[in-house]
């Protein structure tokens, strides 16, 4: 066979693939809204939709998950319940199609399904830090925000390498964890967290890895004609044999000060770590108290999204990010001035679900 031939019969099968994908994901769909539909045969139904999975597209596969988790409760299968709707909210994001391919009766009755779900889920939309609101960038003093936006209101648990750091309710919306700034700026490291929530029986964990790196700048000093001498400093030294002096030398030298290229921080509101203090000491200057420096914060974006020039304008929104980079000056304990550079970069991952078994009180 020749090297032309072999390519046009590869053609033929490529185009003879793609000619039959839209059918093979049609199959499914005609496959399962039959059995669901008209048949009502729910075990039939999700045991065609699991066989095809293979087919179905990533595009499909949020639909498929919800109509799995739907014929699971049909049929009273608990565990493959849990198991598809956790699927149809962490993986698939809740993205389905509307499930038009479903006749109108059926597509009602699975959209009031997922509706059900919707406002019971512990669903976690978002993990993130806070950048700022419009131009304004934000440096609460004192925290990292850890943002959390929810969907419902769950009960929830935060932990460190297994230590609990915080625990009660989170709100639909909206809510902030304050990591303590001057312990994790410290020094470059990774640090391991857990957030746990709950909602029923149904507990949902994220692990949470938050990269800081930390690197400091110190200005260099001005040499040679550049720098501006400052007051002269003498220096004698002198000799003694037998308590009488026999040599005597003296020197003059003039002071060469540091010139600071960075900018101080113009910032409105400014992070200012205070690094020297010791967190262990029960002294109530050396620590910030996180709770009310998270309820500052919230405060503080109340102001910033009524502030703007044009009352009719939609107020600014709050940017949040993945990844965030600080700059900001301090002093040492000899009064030189040094740029600290802060980056820090979340990621987020998804950890197995559980459910809790209620006791039976006998």
């Amino acid at each position: 066979m020749s090297s032309s031939t072999a390519i046009k019969r590869a053609l033929v099968l490529v185009l003879a693939a793609a000619a039959l994908a839209p059918a093979a994901w049609a199959q499914w769909r005609e496959e399962a809204a039959k059995l669901i539909g008209s048949d009502k045969q729910y075990a039939k139904a999700a045991a065609a939709i699991d066989r095809r999975w293979a087919e179905i597209t990533a595009i499909e596969k949020g639909d498929a998950a919800a109509l799995l988790a739907y014929c699971a409760n049909r049929i009273g299968d608990g565990p493959a319940e849990i198991h598809w709707i956790v699927e149809y909210f962490e993986t698939y994001l809740t993205k389905d199609g509307g499930f038009a391919f479903l006749d109108l009766v059926t597509q009602s009755d699975v959209i009031g399904y997922l509706n059900g779900w919707r406002v019971k889920f512990p669903w976690i939309s978002g993990i993130s830090l806070i950048k700022g609101v419009g131009d304004e960038i934000i440096m609460p003093e004192g925290i990292v925000p850890l943002v959390v936006e929810t969907t419902n209101t769950v009960l929830y648990k935060f932990s460190e390498n297994g230590n609990v750091l915080k625990a009660g309710v989170l709100n639909p919306g909206f809510n902030v964890l304050g990591l303590d700034a001057n312990v994790l700026f410290l020094n470059s490291s990774r640090r391991l967290y857990t957030l746990e929530v709950r909602s029923a029986n149904l507990i949902l964990t994220k692990e949470i890895t938050l990269d800081i790196d930390v690197s400091t700048a110190r200005p260099k000093p001005v040499l040679g004609s550049q720098a501006q001498t400052g007051h002269p400093l003498e220096y004698r030294l002198t000799l003694f044999i037998d308590g009488k002096p026999v040599w005597t030398n003296q020197k003059t030298i003039r002071t060469i000060p540091l010139k600071i290229d960075v900018k101080p921080s113009t910032l409105k509101y400014s992070f200012k770590p205070d690094y020297m203090l010791n967190r262990d000491k029960p002294n109530p200057f050396n620590s910030i108290d996180i709770v009310q420096a998270v309820s500052t914060l919230y405060k503080l974006l109340k102001d910033l999204l009524a502030k703007r020039k044009d009352k009719n304008a939609p107020p600014p929104r709050i940017e949040t990010v993945q990844d965030l980079t600080l700059n900001f000056n301090s002093k040492d304990f000899d009064g030189l001035e040094y740029m600290t550079k802060i980056s820090m970069k979340l990621n987020i991952k998804n950890l197995p679900y559980r459910m809790v078994v209620p006791k039976l009180n006998l």
